[in-house]
């Protein structure tokens, strides 16, 4: 069982953090283009993080990550190996 978010997701966190200081940095400083663009970023990053706990969320109790799901077993429905 994982019961501890997944390490993309506390990076995330720390990016959405840090994009957040950064933002309220420049608008104190009166530079709402760049803040503006920051403000993008962080909406990006949250839809991110928010999709990802969702994901975490759903798949917890049964002990498979989402990164494990994407990954199938194809190789083992490939044809014979060419002479």
């Amino acid at each position: 069982m994982a019961l501890t978010p997944p390490a993309e997701l506390k990076e995330i966190e720390k990016e959405l953090e840090r994009v957040i200081r950064e933002k309220d940095m420049y608008l104190e400083a009166q530079e709402f283009e760049k803040a503006a663009s920051l403000r993008e970023k962080e909406k990006v990053l949250r839809a991110r993080e928010e999709e990802m706990k969702r994901d975490w969320e759903k798949n917890k109790g049964k002990g498979t990550s989402p990164s494990a799901k994407r990954t199938s077993s194809s190789s083992s429905r490939a044809g014979p190996a060419s002479p």
